[in-house]
């Protein structure tokens, strides 16, 4: 079973690698094929370069989030079509990359399960579309 791991990178120290290396570690120690964009070079050496300078998560959105976020989509969402399941770490909900390839998720039938340490993701509960925040019931 291949899975996509999706969480927040945005404002968080080390862009969340940590909580990415770890939850990739396990769901791999579970059996899974993981796919997670902290492994991905495209985005790993981005993080090198931008690290110390990249800060819109402060509260100033502008075009240097909207240009990455584009930048990364543009792999990252061709890797969420290819998943069986996404994995989402904590925090997906206010993450812009997060709702984009959530909705693409559940707009192709991909299962959205929580990532959480020490559950099996075999027993994750299922988000449904309705959990999704940019999904409306009536779609």
């Amino acid at each position: 079973m291949r899975l996509y791991l999706c969480g927040p990178m945005t404002g968080y120290p080390e862009f969340n690698f940590p909580a990415f290396e770890l939850a990739a570690t396990d769901l791999r120690r579970q059996g899974y094929v993981v796919w997670s964009p902290h492994e991905s070079d495209l985005e790993s050496e981005w993080a090198k370069q931008h690290s110390a300078t990249y800060r819109p998560a402060v509260g100033e959105p502008g075009a240097s989030s909207t240009e990455a976020l584009r930048y990364f989509l543009a792999t990252d969402l061709r890797e969420v079509c290819m998943a069986d399941e996404l994995a989402v770490l904590d925090g997906w909900e206010a993450s812009r990359g997060c709702i984009i390839e959530t909705y693409v998720a559940f707009q192709l039938g991909i299962p959205v399960k929580p990532y959480e340490t020490g559950v099996p993701f075999a027993d994750a509960y299922h988000y449904n579309r309705f959990q999704h925040p940019h999904i409306n019931r009536e779609s």
